[in-house]
């Protein structure tokens, strides 16, 4: 997984979402053991950070984001369902 990024998948009965996310992943999800790599940081402008990248294990989740609204803070959380990795994707990490 690269950190930071996201990409979905909108095909109507067969969506995904490709996600991650800044450095606050924990391992004990890995379905492997988590490696750590130096990648350059695509946003804030920051120094290249070390990361951890793993596969997630499949299964019931929970996803949570907090969105800044001009002043005022929204937290917005869905429950998903992990999936396997079917094809390995070629910019990853």
């Amino acid at each position: 997984m690269k950190m930071e990024d996201y990409t979905y998948h909108l095909e109507p009965g067969n969506e995904l979402n490709l996600g991650s996310h800044m450095l606050e992943v924990c391992p004990t999800i890995a379905v492997n053991k988590p490696r750590i790599d130096v990648q350059p940081l695509g946003i804030g402008g920051k120094a290249d950070p070390a990361r951890l990248i793993f596969e997630g294990k499949p299964g019931p989740a929970l996803v949570a984001s907090i969105i800044e609204l001009g002043g005022r803070y929204r937290l917005i959380i869905n429950q998903i369902h992990g999936t396997e990795i079917k094809t390995k994707c070629r910019n990853c990490l």
